[in-house]
């Protein structure tokens, strides 16, 4: 495997799967989150990500449904997984950063945020997804710059 494609490690592999046989599947769970049915989205990430857990995709897509259905410490978890995996991916620190503030910890996600934002600022400016995650960190910075929390 190459450094950015971890070897496979979850169940899929055993089954001779790959996380692109299972791209689909998180295609339909996207959908189903985007729909508002995010119960539903997030058992599906949760199957995706015990099948492939090297797949950043899969646990990010876990963290934004965990979000949605108001479980900050799983997402917390799926977004420590991607950013193990992808370590200079600036959405898998926004999403972190944003499991820190729904869980009510300014300090942590500063921390999250400001690497998010660093590392969208080193990203190719065709890596819309983490320019985005870069635009984002530094709006929710802003809006922590200005709160009293200490």
């Amino acid at each position: 495997m190459t450094e950015t494609t971890p070897a496979p490690v979850g169940l899929a592999a055993r089954f001779g799967l790959s996380a692109e046989d299972l791209r689909p599947n998180a295609r339909h769970a996207k959908s189903l989150r985007d729909s508002g049915r995010a119960e539903e989205a997030l058992r599906i990430f949760a199957t995706l990500v015990l099948a492939a857990p090297e797949d950043v995709g899969f646990q990010l897509g876990l963290a934004d449904s965990a979000l949605a259905t108001g479980r900050p410490e799983v997402a917390l978890q799926a977004a420590a997984a991607a950013i193990a995996f992808d370590p200079k991916n600036p959405v898998a620190f926004l999403a972190s950063g944003l499991a820190c503030l729904a869980m009510d910890e300014p300090a942590l996600a500063r921390e999250d945020l400001a690497d998010a934002l660093r590392l969208s600022e080193a990203a190719p400016a065709s890596a819309e997804a983490h320019k985005a995650a870069g635009r984002i960190a530094a709006r929710l910075l802003a809006g922590l710059a200005g709160s009293a929390d200490g």
